[in-house]
């Protein structure tokens, strides 16, 4: 994945494309952008994939459209 200049679909098909144990921040938007929610995900047992797919799966967010990597580590 680019990283934080691309915003990706909030789906878990696109969320697997992320390198599993993959660190750093997230955004997660609704269909006009409007920012949901920022997260981070600093422990590589988790990962930034991890935390998207959590959210996903728990349906915190049922405006959520897209998201987007930002602050890679690791």
């Amino acid at each position: 994945m680019d990283g934080e200049r691309t915003w990706y679909t909030f789906t878990r098909t696109s969320m697997e494309k992320i390198p599993e144990g993959q660190c750093g921040s997230y955004r997660i938007v609704d269909i006009n952008k409007r920012r949901l929610y920022t997260g981070s995900s600093m422990n590589p047992r988790v990962g930034i994939r991890g935390r998207l797919i959590s959210h996903l799966c728990s349906r915190d967010f049922p405006a959520a459209k897209y998201f987007r990597l930002g602050g890679y580590r690791g």
